[in-house]
């Protein structure tokens, strides 16, 4: 007979928790808004981000026929803009 499992345990809640915290270092860039003309990127703290905001640019840009071209950076609020350009 199998035996009920009791997940009110703290070991499954931390464990739970070391999952959801690890899941979310997966996604480092959001957009934060997006037209055929310009797309700002959130979370972009460091150069390896800033590439990654650029291929996510690259792919929404290219939904309209056009290419990402980095416009502005802001350190403080870790923010990316790429111009959509013919």
């Amino acid at each position: 007979m199998l035996k009920k499992q009791d997940f009110s345990k703290p070991k499954y809640f931390f464990l739970i928790a070391l999952a959801c915290l690890l899941a979310g270092c997966w996604i480092t860039t959001y957009e934060i808004v997006g037209n055929s003309r310009s797309v700002t990127y959130g979370g972009v703290v460091g150069d390896k981000d800033l590439s990654e905001a650029y291929k996510q640019a690259a792919i929404h840009c290219s939904r309209f026929s056009r290419v990402a071209e980095l416009s502005n950076t802001d350190s403080e609020d870790n923010i990316a803009t790429f111009r959509c350009v013919e």
